[in-house]
């Protein structure tokens, strides 16, 4: 691309973002991106087939940067519960950049939900899978099959949000979710267990 060429694509880029961020999918028009990023409609279909593809281009755009930040601090940290506070902190702190319409649109127009999900799916394995294997390391956690838990966890995950989404009417309702989901992956995965004065696991239940 030429640089004029380069330059209206980072506006289109950015411009989508903040319109879609902030009013959802639904409310907003090409014709609304192309009048605020300055640049015509026909520029914006030869990049993008649909605004559909725009604003899946836009979520994954966001989620591989939101991704890299977790990534470059996570694993700075030292203890498993720390790791999981620091995400559910993150996600917290990151959902309030959004509106409750971004979300909602994500979760209730299925192509675009099943196109998300499995992207996000595939980098919460990623980092589900690193923390639980630190954890065992350190013995912080019992031991485990790192695959198949960090699958459930993601399962898990997907179908909380599914069935209860519908049922979110304000931003702090998807808070309490997002706090209760990570209550769920804390003590699912470091419940139940202590470490013993010669770093041996046991079960709290044990005698």
């Amino acid at each position: 691309m030429s640089s004029n060429s380069i330059r209206k694509y980072k506006r289109l880029m950015e411009t989508s973002e903040e319109l879609f961020s902030t009013m959802g999918y639904k409310a907003v028009s090409m014709d609304q991106i192309a009048e605020a990023a300055g640049i015509s409609k026909m520029t914006i279909y030869k990049h993008f087939k649909s605004k559909e593809e725009l604003f899946i281009s836009v979520i994954l755009d966001l989620m591989n940067r939101h991704y890299e930040v977790i990534e470059n601090k996570l694993f700075k940290i030292t203890g498993t519960m720390e790791k999981i506070n620091y995400l559910m902190f993150y996600s917290l702190e990151g959902a309030k950049e959004f509106s409750l319409d971004f979300y909602k649109d994500i979760m209730t127009i299925p192509q675009i939900m099943n196109t998300v999900l499995i992207e996000k799916n595939k980098k919460n394995k990623v980092l589900f899978k690193r923390i639980i294997v630190d954890g065992m390391e350190k013995r912080e956690i019992r031991k485990l099959d790192p695959d198949f838990v960090a699958e459930a966890l993601i399962t898990m995950v997907e179908l909380i949000g599914k069935k209860y989404f519908n049922s979110i009417e304000t931003k702090d309702d998807l808070q309490d979710m997002t706090k209760n989901i990570f209550d769920i992956l804390k003590y699912g995965l470091l419940g139940g267990m202590e470490v013993n004065k010669n770093g041996q696991q046991r079960s709290v239940n044990e005698s």
